[in-house]
């Protein structure tokens, strides 16, 4: 490498260490954990944004955030399946069948 390589690069590093620099004083030493919190807050607040739409719906849309509760998350999906087939299990609730009446 020449001397002039030398300085072209070093002058390539210094515009990147500004930039590191200038990130770590903004957002800390972890810019990263900061810009993924900033995207999970705008997310969060689009999500309650579309609920209070769909909330204003009112049955059809209460029922659509039901599901997308329910769907977040897989614990939550096995806990309604246990729900729904403990309902099943119980002889409390029967059909209606227009047939037989």
């Amino acid at each position: 490498m020449t001397e002039e390589d030398i300085r072209n690069h070093r002058t390539r590093c210094f515009g990147h260490i500004i930039n590191l620099a200038a990130r770590a004083f903004l957002w800390g030493e972890d810019a990263d954990s900061f810009e993924r919190e900033a995207f999970t807050e705008a997310a969060f607040q689009v999500e309650e944004r579309e609920l209070r739409l769909w909330r204003k719906r009112g049955a059809v849309g209460k029922l659509h955030n039901i599901v997308r509760f329910v769907r977040a998350s897989p614990q939550r999906r096995e806990l309604m399946k246990s729900l729904a087939c403990d309902q099943r299990d119980d002889d409390d609730y029967q059909l209606f069948d227009e047939e037989r009446s």
